[in-house]
């Protein structure tokens, strides 16, 4: 399973990245908004756990480009405060599912077990691509 993790705090990388490493995923790790925007359009991942207050280019833009070129990528969304705009893109979108920081490291890792069905998302992915706007 290929993950992308996108967040800007360096140790939340790094406890992140070595937890889910442990389970023999292969991490991504970026630590802007626009980093990750530039990299998804070129890589495929299975799930995607995105920081929803990035600096510049918000989490809320990478879910958005997630949404419109990843059609199967499942996408976590952490954020220390719930806005009515994640509620809103996590309702109209089931592949979106929001988890509050603090967060549980097992529990994240359940979320990402139940969230990937078996065999890859990422070989057609590609071929579609939608457009997506709340």
């Amino acid at each position: 399973m290929h993950i992308l993790i996108v967040e800007d705090e360096v140790a939340v990388q790094a406890v992140l990245s070595e937890f889910l490493s442990s389970f023999g995923y292969s991490i991504d790790v970026l630590g802007t908004g626009r980093e990750a925007i530039e990299h998804i359009r070129s890589h495929c991942y299975d799930v995607a756990i995105i920081d929803w207050r990035l600096p510049g280019i918000t989490g809320r833009d990478v879910i958005l480009e997630l949404l419109a070129t990843s059609p199967n990528t499942q996408i976590i969304a952490t954020t220390g405060q719930i806005s009515q705009r994640l509620r809103h893109i996590a309702a109209a979108e089931a592949r979106v599912q929001i988890v509050p920081k603090p967060f549980s490291l097992r529990k994240l890792h359940k979320l990402i077990q139940a969230a990937h069905a078996p065999g890859s998302p990422c070989e057609n992915s590609r071929t579609q691509r939608a457009a997506y706007s709340p």
